[in-house]
């Protein structure tokens, strides 16, 4: 599977055909727009934590296999935040360019989801061998910007909490640690432990 990422893509396809199936038979629940909208978010979610796991697993198991799956993770990543958008603005807006501007100036966790979906949307254009050979070493620099679009995603996530802050507390400190194991420093000293 890791040589052939390809493979991934039905089972990357799961989530999209279980909401399928619960919104055919009508078991969304009480609330079916924030049933749809806060799983295909939390699906995206999931596959942005992979996606920043790849490299520090790559340095302490040593499997360069897992970076051929990075982008086949990224890319799906991309799919499910962008259904979680479009599902947003068809359920609670309508498609309506009025609610929208109501709702950013209304819930500013908007504003904060935008602008980590405006990055994403940057990257899954530019995740091709085309871009990679076109941009050169800009290709890096734009890709990095999954660290800021991590903060943006955990503010994005904590400013819409109202009562518990438990899973969002997980998954900040869970970006937190993936952060900071990039860190120079840090990463030569997990790096000099493994080789050890």
């Amino acid at each position: 599977m890791w040589r052939r990422p390809m493979i991934l893509w039905p089972i990357l396809a799961i989530p999209a055909i279980y909401l399928v199936i619960v919104t055919l038979l009508g078991m969304l629940g009480a609330d079916p727009a924030k049933t749809l909208v806060h799983s295909a978010g939390e699906y995206g979610l999931w596959l942005l934590m992979l996606v920043m796991l790849a490299r520090p697993l790559l340095v302490v198991a040593k499997r360069r296999e897992l970076m051929l799956i990075r982008r086949a993770l990224g890319v799906a990543c991309f799919v499910y935040i962008l259904l979680h958008v479009m599902l947003y603005v068809a359920t609670y807006l309508g498609f309506s360019l009025q609610a929208l501007l109501e709702d950013l100036y209304k819930r500013p966790y908007i504003i904060v989801g935008s602008l980590a979906f405006a990055l994403a949307l940057i990257m899954a254009v530019t995740s091709n061998n085309y871009s990679v050979r076109a941009l050169g070493r800009r290709w890096g620099k734009i890709h990095r910007s999954i660290y800021l679009m991590s903060i943006l995603v955990c503010i994005h996530i904590i400013w819409q909490v109202k009562f518990d802050y438990g899973e969002a507390v997980m998954y900040t400190t869970f970006f937190i640690i993936m952060l900071l194991v990039r860190l120079p420093v840090i990463h030569r000293i997990l790096t000099s432990r493994v080789n050890q």
